[in-house]
C-alpha cells in the first residue's frame, strides 16, 4: 500500500496513470481521512481555477491544462 506522501505526489502531480496505482491510491484514500481531504481540496482548486479562468477569458480561449502545469510548477518550486 502507498504512503501518503506518495499518495499526495500522485494526486498532485496526476501521476497514477498506471491501473495497478489508480486502485492503490483509491484504497489509500479509503483508510485515510487526511489524504481524502486533501483530495477534496485538490478537486476543488481545480474546479475553482477552472471557473475562475472561464470567468476571466470571457470569448478567449485558455488554455487550461497549461494553467494547471503551471500552478503545479510553482508549488514544486516553492516547496523545494
Amino acid at each position: 500500500m502507498m504512503n501518503c506522501r506518495e499518495a499526495a505526489k500522485a494526486m498532485s502531480s496526476g501521476e497514477g496513470s498506471g491501473w495497478w496505482r489508480r486502485v492503490n491510491l483509491k484504497f489509500h484514500l479509503m483508510m485515510c481521512a487526511p489524504c481524502s481531504a486533501f483530495e477534496r481540496q485538490m478537486t476543488a482548486l481545480k474546479l475553482g481555477m477552472k471557473n475562475l479562468v472561464s470567468k476571466k477569458s470571457g470569448s478567449a480561449a485558455v488554455d487550461i491544462k497549461k494553467l494547471e502545469d503551471e500552478v503545479i510548477r510553482k508549488l514544486r518550486e516553492k516547496n523545494r
